[in-house]
C-alpha cells in the first residue's frame, strides 16, 4: 500500500510540475523539462510528443490556433505526455534532434529515442491520424530498454528489446508500425553485432524475426520465397516461430485452405497472435 501511495505522489506531482504558466486548465498540460516527462512516460507507458517551437514563430502560433487547441486533440492527447521545447533556450535538445527548423515535432519513448518526427505546419486531421497511430503504451518496451541500458552490448538483452518492438508493431498501422519494426531490425542488427560465438540456432532465430518484420511490413514476395528456400535446415527450437511466419504470410494474401493447414501447427503466443488476426481480420 505504502508503495502504490508513492508511485501516486511521482506522478501528481511529476504532473503537476514544470507546467507551462500560460497553459489554462481545459488547455493541453505542456511540461517544459524532458527529464521530468522521461520519468512520467516510464511510470506512464504514454510516449512522449516533443513541440519544438519559438514565440517568433508564426507557423509555431498557427498550429497552437489551429491544432493544439482543438477538442478532439487535446482527447487523443491524453494518451501522450507534451513537451514543448523552446528552440532559442533549449540549444542542448535541439542539437540532439538535430532540429533544422520549426515547429518540428517529435514522438519519443520513456527514454528519449525517436520513433517519429515531422517538420513544418501541420494540420488538425495531418496529426490527429498521427497521434491516433502513435497512442501505443509503451510500458514492455521501456522494461527492456532499462534493462538494456545497463550494458548495451548484451546480445540478450538486444534481442528481448528488438522483439518487444516488433509485438507492440503487430497491433500498429501505417507510419506507426513501419516505425517499431526498423527500431526492431536495429536491435536485431545490434544482436548480431554483440553475438561473440557463432551459435546457428540464435543465428537462425534473428534471422526469422527479421523476416517476421518483413512478413509485418507486406513485403510478402521475399517472405514466400525465404520461407521456401531459406530454412531447409530449420532447427527445432525455431520451428513455432517458422510456422507462424508462414501462417501470417499466407492469411496476409488470403490464401484461407493453405493458411488454415498451417495454423493447426501453431501454439502458444502464435496461436493467440492467429486468433487476433483471424478475429479482427487484419
Amino acid at each position: 500500500m505504502k508503495k502504490q501511495i508513492t508511485l501516486l505522489s511521482v506522478i501528481v506531482l511529476l504532473c503537476t510540475s514544470n507546467i507551462l504558466a500560460n497553459t489554462s486548465p481545459t488547455s493541453i498540460p505542456w511540461m517544459d523539462s524532458i527529464e521530468n516527462a522521461k520519468k512520467l512516460s516510464i511510470v506512464t507507458g504514454k510516449p512522449i510528443l516533443l513541440d519544438f517551437w519559438a514565440f517568433w514563430c508564426g507557423p509555431c502560433k498557427k498550429m497552437d490556433n489551429d491544432v493544439w487547441s482543438k477538442d478532439e486533440i487535446k482527447l487523443i492527447m491524453e494518451n501522450y505526455i507534451p513537451v514543448k521545447i523552446d528552440f532559442d533556450n533549449k540549444k542542448q535538445l535541439v542539437s540532439k534532434y538535430n532540429v533544422r527548423g520549426i515547429p518540428y515535432i517529435f514522438i519519443v519513448d520513456g527514454l528519449g529515442n525517436e520513433l517519429y518526427s515531422s517538420i513544418g505546419y501541420k494540420d488538425k486531421n495531418f496529426m490527429l491520424k498521427v497521434l491516433k497511430n502513435f497512442a501505443v503504451n509503451l510500458t514492455t518496451i521501456h522494461a527492456a530498454l532499462q534493462i538494456l541500458e545497463k550494458d548495451l552490448d548484451n546480445m540478450n538483452s538486444n534481442l528481448r528489446v528488438s522483439q518487444k518492438f516488433q509485438d507492440v508493431a503487430f497491433f500498429l498501422d501505417d507510419d506507426a508500425r513501419r516505425s517499431f519494426l526498423r527500431k526492431s531490425n536495429f536491435y536485431l542488427k545490434k544482436t548480431e553485432k554483440c553475438m561473440e560465438d557463432k551459435d546457428p540456432i540464435l543465428e537462425q532465430k534473428v534471422s526469422l524475426l527479421k523476416l517476421l518484420n518483413k512478413a509485418y511490413g507486406n513485403v510478402n514476395k521475399s517472405v514466400f520465397k525465404a520461407i521456401e528456400n531459406d530454412f531447409n535446415d530449420l532447427h527445432s527450437n525455431n520451428l513455432k516461430l517458422y510456422n507462424y511466419i508462414k501462417f501470417y504470410s499466407l492469411f496476409n494474401k488470403s490464401k484461407e485452405e493453405e493458411y488454415e493447414q498451417v495454423y493447426n501447427l501453431l501454439e502458444g503466443i502464435y496461436k493467440k497472435k492467429a486468433d487476433y488476426l483471424i478475429k479482427n481480420k487484419l
